[in-house]
């Protein structure tokens, strides 16, 4: 049982592991401390990716194969010299990058879905509307008809000539009689 216990890793180790290149780092800060005329800078080549050491030269910028600036953040850094930065080369950003990823792709999808949607919705309404004017278009024709119907019955027929001689037939009132009840 005691080897057992000696094996594992407590939970304060593991948030206390630090990087080599950061341990060096630290040390070296203390040595730049007590004599200011001293730097810290990173070898960082093929074969040294990021290897803190003291610089008696004072440094503003980078001269390969020597970096100045600290790869703070980074577990693995290796200078990207193309790009001029720090990049990070363990494999646990690398699953931190493939999870950020992952998460990308799924709000992607997830928009990608939703303008879908969006799309059917927008064919269905333009279906409606299409159908519904075409409705109203038919109406309108069959009102046209109606219409035309109705001002072909109520517009007057044209005079035509008479065939026949018509006479006149006088019609007489009888005339008031006088002296009627008062």
């Amino acid at each position: 049982m005691a080897e057992t216990e000696n094996t594992q890793t407590s939970y304060e180790q593991v948030t206390n592991l630090k990087p080599v290149w950061l341990i060096e780092y630290e040390k070296l800060q203390k040595v730049v401390a007590q004599d200011p005329s001293l730097q810290i800078v990173f070898r960082a080549d093929h074969d040294n990716p990021c290897v803190p050491q003291i610089s008696t030269k004072k440094m503003t910028t980078d001269d390969y194969p020597l970096v100045v600036e600290a790869p703070i953040g980074f577990w693995t850094p290796q200078r990207d010299w193309g790009k001029g930065k720090w990049i990070e080369t363990a494999n646990i950003q690398q699953g931190k990058e493939i999870e950020h990823l992952k998460k990308q792709v799924s709000e992607l999808s997830k928009t990608t879905e939703t303008v879908q949607t969006q799309q059917k919705n927008q064919n269905v309404e333009s279906a409606q509307s299409s159908q519904l004017m075409m409705m109203v278009t038919k109406q309108l024709g069959i009102m046209n008809t109606k219409i035309d119907n109705l001002v072909d019955k109520i517009a007057p027929v044209a005079p035509s000539t008479p065939t026949q001689s018509t006479t006149a037939t006088q019609v007489t009132t009888p005339a008031p009689k006088e002296g009627g009840a008062q």
